[in-house]
């Protein structure tokens, strides 16, 4: 194959192999620019910028979160032999009540060891009932 008749791959190829030094110093150069305001940059952790707020699914989630509170809940339920009255149980749940209110982010824990029952229109806490 003659030099006039290569093809334009074969021509850019050879280009770029001919001033890879200069090719990978102008890479260098822009990748050290654009690190700079990469620092810059910002996280959505709510998601609030890729969510409508304008819909209405949108309203009914936000009367959902007003009425009920957070969405974002764990379920943690500890299996015994014992039954759910026993003091042992109890203290257990105890334990584990105040160890999850302890952590960061948790705003609220309610368990058999916190819950409140309401009767005849007073309220008073389960647990306390049953260790005096």
């Amino acid at each position: 194959m003659s030099n006039t008749r290569r093809s334009v791959a074969e021509r850019t190829i050879d280009l770029i192999v001919d001033h890879r030094w200069l090719l990978a110093g102008i890479m260098l150069v822009a990748t050290a620019v654009l690190a700079v305001f990469a620092g810059g940059i910002t996280g959505d952790p709510s998601m609030k910028s890729g969510i409508d707020t304008t819909s209405e699914a949108y309203r009914q989630y936000k009367d959902f979160v007003e009425h009920f509170g957070n969405e974002e809940f764990i379920l943690v339920a500890l299996k015994q032999d014992r039954e759910a009255c026993d003091p042992e149980v109890l203290k257990t749940v105890l334990v584990t009540t105040g160890k999850l209110k302890s952590l960061d982010n948790v705003t609220e824990v309610v368990s058999l060891s916190n819950l409140r029952v309401r009767t005849q229109g007073a309220s008073r806490n389960v647990h306390s009932q049953t260790n005096p």
